[in-house]
């Protein structure tokens, strides 16, 4: 069996003193950590840091990064710490009864069955909460009591009451809590509204220490979506091209080079490395362009050309997914989305050249009889960068002005942006 930790083991020391630096290769990354050895001793070095979605079962050590790489099983050593994250060595009972609603049984006894892993450490001090995590999925808590690491027990079954099924819940953990808790009466009643996720289970450790005035000496710090905002600004390249109407003979738009640029704002998703972003952005984009084709029919039988002269601002919302990968010390990647953009201002005018008249081109009121105001469009890009600045070339297709389901006009944009993030 091996040997609990005590509280407060590592909760200190080891994670003020994790010294800087990060080392990767293609499938693994070292960040600083430390290990304690079955005879408690520390050993600093890198720590093959995965982001465990599940409890691992495993770690990768290196003293450091040109020595040999070792690995420990949680009957290797006592723990370790990475990040902001501390693993305690244990063999431990687990309940291992379908948990998912679609997977549920009508027995309500528990399933038992032992594990030797790493638990995740969540709150260390005179009173701990540990954390587990399958491999199927299934979260359980752990208390330590008495020196010894005690499955907070609860489970959800299938039940049948007058006729209709249901979810019955074994909730035996609420219990244990209580008797836990004793030294502190004022949480009593909130105790009865703990729910089993890790949220609930953390306030209420938090409401505890706050009640017996002792302090933490560990917290898990809880992940959420990282907020991070940045401009951008660079050139665009588009082009117009309609299909339909009398343009059989068009020579097709000239390409407008604008400046463009806006505000970003990215949406990190925890426990992905910062590899997978929603990012928003509001940006703002203009081009101006003239097409030109003959139409002998607009004056009787005299040839004439068709010139329209079009320009369009528009604040856009981009909306994208965004995968991000490392390269080296730098970072690529790929994103993928949609975009909405409103009309700001237009220019929409019509010239006529014909034989009739040698004065030149005539105006002749609007090229298209209406516009839309509300474009949208696909976009797909590839970039790169480094800290906080990033370069990207981007594509853009969208659906343009024309209203008409006879007259499509299909606008091309290319785009090389620059940007930087706060």
């Amino acid at each position: 069996m091996i040997k609990p930790f005590q509280p407060g083991w590592l909760a200190l020391g080891l994670m003020l003193s994790l010294f800087p630096g990060r080392t990767c290769t293609a499938q693994e990354n070292y960040l600083p950590g430390r290990i304690i050895t079955l005879q408690g001793d520390t050993l600093k070095g890198l720590i093959d840091y995965r982001n465990w979605k599940n409890t691992p079962q495993k770690v990768g050590f290196r003293k450091s990064e040109n020595s040999e790489k070792t690995v420990y099983q949680p009957l290797d050593i006592r723990g370790f710490a990475v990040s902001d994250e501390i693993y305690e060595s244990a063999i431990v009972e687990v309940e291992t009864s379908p948990f998912k609603a679609n997977e549920l049984k009508a027995e309500k006894d528990l399933i038992m069955g032992k594990d030797t892993t790493f638990l995740q450490s969540m709150v260390i001090g005179p009173k701990s909460l540990l954390y587990y995590k399958g491999i199927y999925g299934n979260e359980q808590f752990y208390i330590r009591r008495d020196g010894q690491i005690e499955l907070l027990v609860y489970k959800r079954y299938l039940k049948t009451q007058n006729g209709k099924k249901g979810i019955g819940e074994n909730l035996k953990f609420l219990g244990q809590l209580t008797h836990y808790f004793q030294d502190c009466p004022s949480i009593q009643s909130r105790i009865k509204n703990t729910i089993y996720r890790k949220k609930s289970l953390e306030s209420l450790f938090e409401a505890y220490y706050k009640c017996a005035g002792d302090e933490i000496a560990f917290q898990k710090k809880s992940e959420k979506l990282a907020l991070k905002g940045g401009v951008f600004a660079g050139l665009s390249r588009t082009t117009l091209k309609f299909k339909g109407g009398t343009r059989t003979n068009s020579s097709g738009s000239s390409p407008s080079i604008d400046l463009s640029g806006g505000l970003s704002l990215d949406l990190i998703f925890p426990r992905t490395f910062q590899k997978w972003i929603f990012r928003n952005e509001l940006q703002y984009y203009s081009y101006n362009t003239e097409e030109s084709y003959k139409d002998p029919t607009i004056i009787g039988g005299y040839n004439s050309t068709i010139i329209n002269k079009f320009g369009f601002s528009y604040l856009k919302l981009n909306t994208m997914a965004r995968f991000k990968f490392p390269v080296k010390k730098a970072f690529g990647f790929i994103n993928i989305g949609m975009s909405n953009g409103f009309m700001l201002s237009q220019t929409n005018d019509r010239y006529i050249d014909s034989d009739l008249d040698d004065n030149g081109p005539v105006y002749f009121g609007n090229g298209i009889n209406d516009v839309r105001s509300h474009e949208e469009g696909l976009l797909i890009g590839l970039g790169g960068g480094s800290r906080s600045v990033s370069l990207e070339a981007r594509f853009e297709v969208s659906n343009g002005f024309s209203p008409f389901s006879s007259l499509e006009s299909t606008v091309h944009r290319f785009l090389v942006l620059a940007g930087y993030q706060f």
